[in-house]
């Protein structure tokens, strides 16, 4: 993206902030594709996109398909 390739180019610096959410993004991923690597059947893939009540109750904001690190830019 344009971050990366802006300190390619002249040297500028990535934010730390997102630089750490690049991070987890890539962690979230690689735990996702094996996640849904270890499912032997279509119904455990679809229980990774299942929002419980228990989850909720656990302090989760999605499912485990959909809850991603969240961008420590969006509200500007």
């Amino acid at each position: 993206d344009w971050i990366v390739i802006r300190e390619q180019d002249n040297g500028t610096a990535k934010p730390s902030d997102l630089a750490k959410w690049r991070t987890d993004l890539r962690a979230k991923a690689a735990a996702l594709e094996t996640a849904i690597d270890d499912k032997t059947d279509v119904a455990g893939l679809e229980a990774m996109t299942v929002f419980t009540e228990e989850m909720k109750d656990a302090g989760k904001k999605a499912s485990e398909f959909d809850e991603w690190p969240e961008n420590p830019r969006a509200s500007i």
